[in-house]
This record gives C-alpha cells, sequence and structure tokens, in this order.
C-alpha cells in the first residue's frame, strides 16, 4: 500500500495543450484502412447469412447479440445502434426514459475502450463495425458497437470481499473519470482461473458513461470494503499520467459534444487532485462525486457550479482553461476546509 504522503509532487493543474491543426473528424461507422481482424472476422460471418451465427442475448434491456463462429463459440458482442433502450427497434420494448437518449452507445463503448489506456481497467476490445451490415436475423441493416467476447462464470450473488482491491480500485478509477452511470452488479463479468485464488472482475457495459452534466452515477463499488483501502503506487501513477487534453482529443475525434467532454476532464482533474494532493481514497472521491439523495447537488456538483460563476472570458478556448484553472483551485479549497473541520 502506498502512504498518503509518498506521492512525489504534481503539477496538479492541467498543462494548456499545444498548438496544433486540429485532427480530421471521423464519422462513426466509416470503414478504416487499417480495420482490426476481430471486426473482418465479424463482417465474414454476416456474410455467410447463417441465422444460427446471431444469438439474442437474454439479459439487459437492449439488442445485444453473441456472434459465433463455425464451430459455433462465442467469440463477439454486437450492440445495434437502433436497438439500445429508448431506440425504435429495441427487441425488448421500449424504455420511455433511458438514463440518456438513444443512439449514442457504440459512440461510449468505443470511448470506454479507448480510454483505457494500457488496459488499466481491463475493458474488452471494442470497435465500431466499419459500415452497416445486413443479416437474415435483422430487418434492417445495422451499425453499432463490436466487442471481443470474454468467458463469464456467471455467478453474481459472489460476495464482493472476494475481489481484489486491485480490480476494485482500477474499475473504480476508470469508473471516476468518465462518470459511469451505470456501474451496477450487471456490468461486472466474473473469471476465476485455476492459477489465481481470487476472482477477476472485467468491466463491462458502457452505453452510459461521459453523460452532459454531472447529476446522477452509479458506483456498486462505492460501499464495498475495498474502496476504502489506499490506492497502490502503481495506481497513483496511473492517475498521475492521465492527460485530460489528449483524452479530450480521443473524444472530440470520435463525435462527443463539448459538454460531455468537459464531463470527462472535471471528473478527471478531481480525481488528481482528490488522491494525489490529499491522499484520498476511492470511497472518498465516490462519495464527492454522487448525490446523496436525487433531488440534491453532489459536491461535486456545487464545486463546478461555483467555478462557473466566476469564469466569464469571451473566446471559447481561452475560457475552457481559465475554468479548469479555477476549478482546479475551488477544489483544493473545499478538500483543505475538510481537513479543518
Amino acid at each position: 500500500m502506498c502512504a498518503k504522503n509518498s506521492t512525489p509532487k504534481q503539477n496538479l493543474l492541467p498543462a494548456p495543450e499545444p498548438e496544433r491543426k486540429p485532427e480530421p473528424k471521423k464519422e462513426i461507422g466509416t470503414p478504416s484502412e487499417n480495420e482490426p481482424e476481430l471486426v473482418k472476422l465479424i463482417e465474414h460471418i454476416f456474410s455467410l447469412n447463417n441465422p444460427n451465427s446471431i444469438q439474442l442475448c437474454t439479459e439487459g434491456i437492449g439488442g445485444t447479440y453473441f456472434i459465433h463462429n463455425s464451430q459455433n463459440q462465442k467469440i463477439a458482442v454486437f450492440k445495434p445502434s437502433d436497438e439500445e433502450p429508448g431506440a425504435e427497434f429495441n427487441p425488448k420494448g421500449q424504455i420511455s426514459e433511458p438514463l440518456l437518449p438513444p443512439g449514442g452507445g457504440a459512440q461510449r463503448e468505443v470511448a470506454a475502450y479507448l480510454l483505457d489506456h494500457q488496459h488499466f481497467a481491463g475493458v474488452p476490445e471494442t470497435y465500431f463495425l466499419s459500415s452497416p451490415i445486413k443479416h437474415p436475423n435483422f430487418k434492417t441493416p445495422k451499425m453499432g458497437s463490436l466487442q471481443k467476447y470474454v468467458e463469464n462464470i456467471e455467478n453474481h450473488d459472489m460476495s464482493s470481499s472476494r475481489f481484489t482491491v486491485e480490480d476494485v480500485h482500477k474499475i473504480g478509477i476508470f469508473d471516476v473519470r468518465l462518470m459511469n452511470m451505470d456501474r451496477n452488479e450487471e456490468n461486472f463479468l466474473i473469471q476465476v482461473k485455476k492459477d489465481e485464488k481470487s476472482p477477476r472482475l472485467i468491466p463491462i457495459d458502457h452505453s452510459y458513461i461521459l453523460p452532459p452534466d454531472l447529476s446522477f452515477v452509479w458506483f456498486e463499488w462505492l460501499h464495498w470494503k475495498q474502496a476504502k483501502e489506499p490506492f497502490l503506487k502503481n495506481h497513483l501513477d496511473y492517475i498521475a499520467a492521465l492527460d485530460i487534453h489528449k483524452d479530450a482529443a480521443i473524444l472530440h475525434n470520435l463525435g462527443f459534444k463539448k459538454e460531455e467532454i468537459k464531463t470527462m476532464m472535471i471528473c478527471t482533474i478531481f480525481l488528481k487532485i482528490s488522491a494525489l494532493k490529499f491522499g484520498y481514497n476511492l470511497f472518498q472521491i465516490g462519495s464527492i462525486v454522487s448525490r446523496k439523495k436525487l433531488t440534491e447537488e453532489s459536491e461535486l456538483e456545487k464545486m463546478v457550479r461555483r467555478a462557473e460563476s466566476l469564469v466569464q472570458v469571451e473566446e471559447a478556448e481561452a475560457e475552457e482553461e481559465k475554468f479548469l484553472e479555477v476549478l482546479s483551485k475551488i477544489i483544493i479549497e473545499e478538500l483543505q476546509n475538510k481537513i479543518q473541520k
């Protein structure tokens, strides 16, 4: 375990992004010259028009399909964009009020994989299908997210006390960065390997990350005992290395809106300051990000509202940098006040 004062001093304020030409924005679903092998394989399977190659998953509230190879082995999970909760072709019925509007789930699933740097939390490989696909099992051509299939022991009655501190912390760091609205007990896969004493956690189902505001999150791990343990040094090093400007560029290239990118930047800055400067554990961090009552703002929301009220700059880029600088100072001030109390 890493003691609170063992972390080297960090520059916690976000450094301005150097000037550079904007990267061309890639439209969701457009073909790629370097298409992943998994995507090529799935497109080939779809082209065979075998009705047994696609199986609707009975769990969940949206259209999720297992893709089988010629040996009838599950190799991928496909989520069509027009079958998300609340979407027109959802085979499991309409959801009147999904957490986020339908149609953006694939974008978020891919973002989760791309922002899981160094495969830190263990998000399985996830891609866009390169173009709309047709199959006898579908009434309309489909686009959406494609994720590599990962085995699951399907035992969610397992006590959370059996999970490792490292797995819980890695997923918790990931969830805080991206303001995960839906980290419930169904959104973990559990693996047990013969050579390991503890089961491993694999995070899945990221259709509800990066909301446009901070009004709602759900962290299943918040009240697990592991969340109250100090962060390991390698986890603190990972947090220190996070670059909000590089992550913002990834999200911009995926087509995310300004307010959704802002959510990532706010949460990452708060994570950095609270963990690196103040030695907060995951439980303390998650408690400040989460609302205690649905009708009352979280502590983080109040800090953000205060920062926004103090920043009035005409230029958009200057306004963003000024806001992040002011927010960082407010976070430090508020956390220092907690110590004094």
